[in-house]
């Protein structure tokens, strides 16, 4: 399974509603996340993924591609 894959499926575990989970999807508007299950998904990926996001970089990825970007940014040349 690649990056991408891993977080959809971690997404869709911790959404709220069954709304599809696409690129440009983003957190609060489309997924139904509140800042609670959003927080809770990052700590998961970093979980997941060894890594740790920063302030900034939580404001960043709340679109489902930016975040899948920042991971795979974070993960170079661990998974590829």
């Amino acid at each position: 399974m690649n990056i991408q894959e891993t977080i959809f499926q971690r997404i869709a575990r911790a959404q709220r509603n069954a709304a599809p989970i696409e690129a440009q999807a983003h957190f609060y508007h489309d997924l139904r996340f509140d800042s609670l299950s959003f927080i809770s998904l990052l700590v998961d990926l970093e979980g997941v993924f060894s890594i740790v996001f920063d302030l900034a970089e939580m404001q960043e990825c709340l679109e489902v591609g930016r975040l899948v970007a920042l991971v795979q940014e974070k993960t170079r040349g661990r998974y590829d």
